[in-house]
């Protein structure tokens, strides 16, 4: 297997090829090449083309994203994987647009690594050989925006007549597995029989393509379909006769086939399904924070009902499916670091919830998420219950006396014991009977009454130095604290040092 690391860090590049020269599947047998940038890497697939590429989003001259844009149009079948340190949604969305097959964040875990390696070449030897048709191959390719030939539409004209005018398109594809297997395969070829002339039917392991004289009633042909295929979706829509219609065509079919979680009772979609679906929206970030902050403490049912509250079916269906695969991405990250905070919690299987569309319907895919944020919760609630909970504290106190200058936060403090959030902010009330906020200002407070009993300081100094940004902000929390403002306690404590040095 051919494969090229793209990443401007020469250390990042090392380690990556160390990792795979020690893939387990000695079968693979990798032949690896490194490019520091986007122009290096598309130079060197010129001269040596490659099964895959892992590659950095943020490069010097032309960075990830365009080098993912211009191998689509330049190489057909190539696999491409994506590694950023930037968690944010945006990119991993651009990378599936370009067809990137995983989106791996740094530091990149091996087995991990190993899987979506794994996983290509297995796809690069399961095309070779389900589609054996050249020309329905390069065809697959042109409707795919994997090539530009148009030379290959005027073939398949020329064969098929009707493809010429007005047409329908229609993909069909299998909820739940992903793949064409072999049962698949053979249903293929009666698919054909079925169908008959004028039909074109193409497939390979991830889906079947049918192009058929416009109009044409798909539901006339569902049952037989349904016979063969068993708990599939088909998604429809019409090609025009402008440049590119066939393109335009399978790139829209794609998006109304995705939407297929959204309606888990239809077998059949079409552009009028989800036409009308809003594409504005924002993802409840900070109701994903508090779901994963009660790890730990809250009761089973509680968390299973805020999971179905953010996955409410009425909300969903209001916006396009963007909205959905945003949703999922966010809870998987969440999730994702809460397991990482947990000893033992990198054990808890995380992949499929960040992976929507492996699914057949959005309730198994919740049934998924469910069982792992509440494996999760157990984890959490016994390492929770193993500790001891003074000792704990009084490290975190210490840490507080410690840093109380610098602007820290519960977060941080709870991060430096290693305790969940809520459970951290919970037990820390009960062992000083105050809030973590009110705890913090009664620690800054005593040093800054400590250091208001020198005459020649000033009050901005003070506040400085117990870690307030301000005057005013350090005069509120003073006065709230102790009663008095700080210039009347200063004077105060002044007064009674001079009458003590009198007598």
């Amino acid at each position: 297997m051919k494969i090229l690391l793209a990443d401007d860090t020469e250390l990042i590049r090392e380690g990556l090829k160390s990792m795979l020269l020690q893939l387990p599947n000695p079968a693979i047998c990798p032949e690896i090449r490194t490019a520091c940038n986007g122009a290096e890497a598309l130079s060197l697939m010129r001269e040596h083309p490659v099964d895959l590429l892992i590659t950095d989003i943020r490069m010097p001259d032309v960075d990830g994203i365009e080098l993912m844009r211009q191998c689509r149009s330049q190489w057909a079948n190539i696999s491409i994987v994506v590694i950023s340190g930037y968690d944010d949604f945006k990119y991993a969305q651009q990378a599936i647009e370009y067809g990137a097959s995983a989106y791996l964040l740094k530091p990149v875990d091996k087995q991990e690594l190993y899987r979506v390696v794994e996983k290509a070449w297995q796809s690069a030897n399961a095309r070779r050989a389900t589609i054996v048709n050249t020309s329905y191959s390069l065809f697959v390719n042109y409707l795919r925006g994997e090539s530009s030939n148009a030379g290959i539409l005027e073939q398949m004209k020329r064969t098929y007549p009707f493809l010429s005018g007005t047409c329908a398109l229609m993909l069909i594809g299998f909820p739940g597995t992903g793949y064409i297997g072999e049962e698949q395969n053979r249903n293929a070829a009666l698919l054909c029989n079925r169908l008959g002339r004028p039909f074109l039917c193409m497939e390979d392991r991830s889906e079947i393509i049918v192009l058929a004289p416009y109009p044409v009633d798909i539901r006339k042909y569902y049952p037989y379909l349904e016979q063969d295929f068993h708990g599939i979706c088909i998604a429809y829509t019409t090609v025009g006769r402008e440049a590119d219609a066939f393109k335009t065509a399978y790139q829209q079919v794609r998006n109304i086939y995705v939407h297929r979680l959204l309606y888990p009772g239809k077998s059949v979609l079409c552009q009028e399904d989800i036409a009308g679906m809003r594409t504005d929206f924002t993802v409840p970030h900070r109701k994903i924070e508090q779901m994963t902050e009660l790890t730990g403490t809250a009761a089973d049912e509680a968390l299973t009902k805020r999971l179905s509250e953010l996955f409410d079916r009425q909300k969903l269906v209001q916006y396009s499916i963007g909205y959905t695969l945003a949703l999922c991405d966010t809870v998987y990250r969440a999730m994702r670091q809460t397991a990482l905070s947990i000893p033992g919690g990198e054990a808890v299987e995380l992949e499929r919830v960040k992976s929507p569309l492996t699914f057949a319907t959005m309730r198994e895919y919740l049934v998924n998420v469910n069982e792992r944020l509440l494996s999760l919760n157990q984890l959490a609630h016994t390492y929770m219950q193993s500790r001891n909970d003074t000792y704990v504290m009084e490290l975190a106190i210490q840490y507080i006396r410690r840093n109380y200058p610098k602007p820290i936060t519960l977060a941080m403090v709870s991060n430096e014991v290693s305790l969940n959030y809520a459970y951290f902010s919970t037990m820390f009330s009960k062992y000083t009977g105050k809030t973590f906020s009110e705890y913090l200002r009664d620690t800054r407070m005593e040093k800054a009454k400590e250091l208001l009993r020198q005459p020649d300081i000033s009050i901005a100094e003070v506040a400085a130095q117990v870690g307030y940004e301000n005057y005013k902000s350090f005069y509120r929390a003073f006065k709230d604290a102790v009663g008095t403002t700080p210039v009347e306690y200063q004077q105060k404590k002044y007064r009674i040092h001079r009458e003590d040095e009198k007598q």
